[in-house]
């Protein structure tokens, strides 16, 4: 076998990987590596992934604490497993082979995102990243001016880096970013300064008010639809006024005999306020239930959600204890060569693997009774 293709064979990121990642971490920090043999990696604030041929992130769903993320120089395609990471505020993705912007929607603390040197030609998908300041995707395939105004919705952008793509050679690339971003300070690491803004806005004015227009007239009929959503969810349809009632006489040919009729049409009219009262009762109510079903299904996820990880986290934990003393029991074997010391310590390790079966089946049984109780 090529010894240089199994020194440059892409790995998928799992346990191992990542504790001698953060053992590595932590050993320029102690001068004693035993003192780091027990790592818990909800405490750790910081990991770098750097140069190890990643091609698939995993097993991240135990660093709940982690604020900074360097998996740069790699071989990573797709952006996925960083779900958990609720608390990171920087991610270094550079020099990877991304070509899609994706997986980042729990991310809502990222104020610092690095996709430079990847194959990406779209900024997209980025919409809950509210607290952006600095985003660099120089380097990748961005061909469209139009699509770096999504970057607009983000009012914290400070540092904006996009040299490297197609988009830069435009002639019209810097006026036309200082215009749609009127916040930028910096774009491909050089101040934007007040002569290019004003430039920027007198060429853009007339652009730039078209489009703030159709984007005012969008959220409101995003708002509209939304709302139609909401009471067709909570299943209170046209009880907020007095749809209902007009309904109930719609192609009805007698209606307009009854309104003819003096003293029919006060009742009618006394009819249709007590019942436009009682329905708009009733969508109050409904939309109140809606909100609290919807706060209950919340919070059973997310209990769910919680009791996974934490299950995960302790067999995983239990998993390179036994791990650990079976590579220990290996390497006494082959110190052994009396017959029976041998036989003796395999029927100990024996039972050792039997005690970790249990031990793992304990776990699992524990999640499947608080999945049961959370469900009843």
């Amino acid at each position: 076998m090529d010894v240089n293709w199994v020194q440059t064979k892409p790995i998928v990121m799992n346990e191992a990987l990542l504790r001698e990642a953060v053992r590595g971490q932590l050993s320029q920090e102690l001068d004693d590596c035993e003192a780091i043999e027990e790592i818990n990696f909800s405490e750790i604030l910081q990991l770098q992934l750097q140069f190890r041929r990643i091609v698939k992130i995993d097993h991240l769903f135990g660093f709940k604490s982690l604020t900074r993320l360097e998996i740069n120089n790699n071989h990573i395609e797709k952006i996925e497993g960083l779900d958990c990471l609720v608390n990171l505020i920087w991610l270094n993705m550079s020099f990877n082979n991304i070509e899609k912007i994706e997986g980042l929607g729990s991310l809502r603390k990222l104020e610092v995102v690095n996709f430079t040197n990847n194959s990406i030609s779209v900024i997209e998908n980025m919409d809950t990243l509210e607290k952006l300041t600095h985003f660099n995707i120089a380097n990748n395939h961005i061909g469209q001016l139009d699509n770096v105004c999504y970057l607009s919705k983000f009012v914290d952008l400070f540092s904006l880096t996009l040299q490297g793509n197609p988009v830069a050679e435009d002639d019209s690339y810097k006026l036309f970013i200082a215009a749609h971003l009127p916040k930028l300070m910096s774009l491909d690491n050089r101040i934007l300064d007040e002569n290019t803004k004003k430039e920027a806005f007198i060429k853009y004015q007339t652009v730039i008010g078209i489009l703030k227009f159709k984007e005012l007239k969008r959220d409101n009929e995003a708002e509209v639809e939304a709302e139609v959503k909401l009471h067709k969810n909570a299943f209170v349809e046209f009880l907020n006024g007095p749809y209902l009632f007009k309904s109930l006489f719609k192609d009805d040919l007698k209606e307009e005999r009854l309104n003819s009729v003096p003293e029919v049409a006060p009742l009618l009219e006394e009819f249709e306020q007590q019942m436009v009262a009682l329905c708009e009762k009733i969508f109050e109510i409904g939309l109140d239930e809606h909100k609290r079903r919807e706060s209950e299904v919340s919070t059973f996820v997310s209990a769910q959600k919680e009791a996974m990880t934490d299950c995960r986290q302790k067999m995983s934990e239990i998993s390179v204890e036994f791990e650990r003393k079976h590579k220990k029991v290996i390497t006494e074997l082959k110190q052994l060569s009396d017959p029976n010391l041998v036989r003796t310590r395999i029927n100990h390790h024996n039972d050792e693997i039997t005690q970790h079966c249990e031990n793992m089946l304990t776990v699992e049984c524990q999640l499947v009774r608080h999945l049961e109780n959370s469900a009843s």
